[in-house]
C-alpha cells in the first residue's frame, strides 16, 4: 500500500480501483447509503495477502460533516472471516460461502450434506467452485487459505458506527 497523488494506492491496478470504489461506497453523499466492504491486497513474496476493510464513519464523529471513512488494513494471522466477507473477498455464492467455512473447521461433505440438506454431488460441485474461485488447487489449501485471514472483533458500541 501507498498514497499516489493523494490516493491510496495497492500494487495492482485492479486492486486500487477496487479500493476506490469501497471508498466511493463508504463515504456516499446524501443521495447514497453509505456501505461498508472488504478487498485482498497482494503482498510480495509469496506472502498472504492483507485484508483491507473500508467502513462508513457517522456524520460527526471526527467534528465536521465531511463524509469519511475508516481504513483498516489487517495482516493475516488470526481466526476465520465471516461467510459475507469471504463471500465479498473471493466472490463465493452464500452457499459456497458456508461450506467453505464448514470444510475450513473440519467438516466432512458427508456430514454437512445431511446437515444442509443437498446432495453430495451438490456439494462436491460446489467445493470445486469454491476452489477455482480462490485459485488452489487441494481443499487443505483452502482451509489453510481460510485460516490466514483475519478477523476485526467489534465490539457492540462499535458495530453501530
Amino acid at each position: 500500500m501507498t498514497i499516489r497523488n493523494g490516493q491510496i494506492c495497492a500494487r495492482r491496478n485492479f486492486e486500487t480501483a477496487k479500493l476506490a470504489e469501497l471508498i466511493a461506497n463508504a463515504t456516499a453523499g446524501s443521495g447514497g447509503h453509505p456501505s461498508a466492504g472488504c478487498l485482498l491486497v497482494g503482498r510480495d513474496g509469496g506472502r498472504p495477502a492483507y485484508v483491507i476493510r473500508v467502513a462508513p464513519v457517522s456524520p460527526g464523529m471526527a467534528g465536521h460533516d465531511l463524509p469519511m471513512a475508516m481504513i483498516l488494513v489487517s495482516v493475516p494471522d488470526e481466526s476465520h472471516v465471516s461467510e459475507h466477507e469471504l463471500s465479498e473477498l473471493y466472490g463465493l455464492s452464500p452457499a459456497e460461502s458456508r461450506l467453505a467455512l464448514a470444510v475450513a473447521f473440519g467438516k466432512r461433505l458427508n456430514d454437512l450434506a445431511g446437515e444442509f440438506g443437498v446432495q453430495i454431488t451438490t456439494l462436491r460441485t460446489q467445493l470445486s467452485s469454491i476452489l477455482k474461485k480462490c485459485e488452489v488447487e487441494r481443499q487443505s489449501d483452502l482451509v489453510r487459505l481460510i485460516s490466514n485471514i483475519p478477523v476485526v472483533h467489534l465490539t457492540p458500541s462499535e458495530t453501530h458506527v
